[in-house]
């Protein structure tokens, strides 16, 4: 090969490693990504609505549930003021407790007549009459004053699953309390979400309802598209790089083509940037 063949050569080459380079900096520069993603669970706590005593549950971890499914059973106490009565209905009442009364005096008159009862009895039925009299002279003339009255009564308020799922764990037990707005059970749903945890400097970079690809990592060239659900207000930190990430829920929004993924799969995920 000729000298000035060679140089054509070299000069071309250099030039596509040029054009190459550029454009891998250009799409780096305007896409966001991370490779680690991966398939989880959508987990729904099952949460009181009312502070009580657990009466009863009624699933256990790893149980399948449907929604609508009766979970849980919790008692609470009410206070129940029963208003005062209005001076004709105590007049009404007594009325009647003395019209018993006097019944129940005759009848006891005739059978200790008939030495059917005691003495004992007899002077008892008496008494009543003239405590029955008593109290309904007293409704009568106003000289009674009624008093609102108040009772404790026990309701029980039953717990529902939301979702279709499966039990993973119980976080309270029969006949412990419960409180308002913690969860009594977790539910890890039929419908998994991908879970990308990208570094916090892209924080303003992702927004919701951003479409994102997805490239399953064992599947060369395969690409979806997903729809960014929710963004964590807060890093955490990630045990395996013992880094900060920002977890944004992914929800794929193209057709799956037959295509499932197993829990835990793992995902790469890039958007562009805003």
């Amino acid at each position: 090969m000729s000298k000035k063949k060679l140089i054509i050569l070299l000069s071309v080459l250099i030039l596509i490693l040029l054009l190459g380079g550029g454009t891998f900096i250009w799409l780096n520069l305007n896409t966001v990504a991370t490779n680690d993603a991966v398939i989880e669970s959508e987990k729904v706590p099952v949460n009181a609505e009312v502070s009580g005593k657990v009466k009863d549950i009624f699933v256990k971890p790893n149980q399948a549930v449907s929604s609508g499914q009766l979970v849980a059973e919790i008692e609470i106490q009410q206070t129940v003021v029963a208003p005062a009565a209005s001076r004709e209905n105590m007049i009404e009442t007594s009325k009647k407790k003395l019209q018993e009364a006097e019944e129940n005096h005759t009848n006891f008159a005739i059978m200790y007549k008939d030495g059917i009862i005691s003495q004992q009895e007899y002077d008892e039925s008496l008494e009543k009459l003239a405590a029955a009299k008593e109290d309904y002279e007293n409704n009568l003339n106003g000289k009674t004053q009624s008093n609102s009255k108040t009772m404790v009564t026990t309701v029980t308020k039953k717990v529902y699953a939301p979702k279709d799922g499966t039990v993973s764990i119980n976080f309270i037990d029969k006949g412990e309390n419960a409180v308002k707005n913690n969860p009594i059970v977790l539910i890890d749903t039929d419908k998994p979400k991908l879970i990308a945890y990208f570094n916090p400097k892209f924080r303003d970079e992702l927004a919701v309802g951003q479409t994102v690809d997805i490239k399953p990592n064992n599947y060369n060239g395969k690409i979806f598209e997903g729809v960014i659900e929710n963004i964590a207000s807060e890093p955490e930190i990630s045990a395996d790089k013992n880094s900060q990430v920002i977890p944004v829920t992914i929800k794929f929004n193209s057709n799956m083509n037959g295509y499932s993924f197993e829990k835990n799969q793992s995902f790469t995920v890039s958007l562009k940037r805003q």
